[in-house]
């Protein structure tokens, strides 16, 4: 449980810290670095992945839609098809999950592999 919770805590803070001015692909980085660190399965990579990135990315966006009054998302919704503030903040949300899963995904993967790899070695 302690594990989850601090690869949960560990991409959000990563994520905060790349608003400052970090690319937005940083999120997958994020998820990658915590599935490796944290030793999560690429399972529980992908969940916490994809519930600490759309966390990430909808406080984002909350951020920049609260101060303007929401025109801008208003704006921007106009452009697809007349989505709503609420559902573009969603999907905004939703991408930011899809990412971090990502990258969890594959840092529990590649972590699985390392660990083959090397049990593989021993036994030749």
């Amino acid at each position: 449980m302690k594990k989850i919770a601090f690869s949960g805590l560990f991409i959000l803070f990563w994520g905060a810290a790349s608003y400052l001015g970090l690319p937005w692909w940083n999120t997958a980085l994020a998820g990658l670095l915590a599935a490796w660190l944290f030793r999560l399965s690429p399972r529980s990579g992908f969940t916490i992945g994809f519930v600490a990135g759309s966390l990430l990315w909808l406080s984002a966006a909350l951020v920049e839609h609260i101060p303007n009054g929401g025109i801008l998302a208003a704006r921007v919704g106009a452009l697809f098809k007349g989505l709503k503030p609420w559902q573009l903040l969603a999907f905004t949300g939703f991408l930011g999950g899809l990412l971090g899963a990502a990258g969890g995904l594959l840092g529990g993967q590649l972590r699985d592999i390392f660990k083959k790899q090397s049990n593989f070695s021993k036994k030749n």
